[in-house]
């Protein structure tokens, strides 16, 4: 899920770019946390690998989808901070429920195609 990790990241970025060139840069900053949880894929494979070369057995699986884990928990970290922007109470909801729903729902797909297929 390498590529797709990142078109992600990639269509991300565009959004990000149309944001800023239209004048909104707030929804530019607060779309960033939506960047953390793709770029933590990616990042996860020579990760695990370093970390599988110092640890006894094979922890590549495990160490990748904590390292997954780990990229959620920041980005829905981030996605609680940034909503403080947000005035309105039912938009705030609706920014953190959303954002925090499409990261967990990555994470669980990434981490399902990351594990061995028995």
């Amino acid at each position: 899920m390498i590529v797709e990790s990142a078109a992600i990241f990639g269509i991300t970025i565009c959004i990000l770019i149309v944001f800023v060139r239209s004048g909104n840069a707030d929804y530019a900053i607060a779309t960033l946390p939506l960047l953390i949880v793709p770029a933590a894929n990616v990042l996860g494979w020579p990760v695990a690998s370093l970390v599988n070369n110092m640890m006894p057995g094979n922890q590549l699986y495990l160490v990748r989808c904590f390292v997954d884990v780990l990229g959620v928990a920041i980005a829905c970290g981030l996605i609680a901070l940034f909503s403080g922007k947000v005035k309105a109470k039912k938009k705030k909801q609706l920014y953190v429920g959303m954002c925090s729903l499409y990261c967990i729902v990555l994470t669980c797909v990434f981490i399902y195609n990351a594990l061995p297929k028995l």
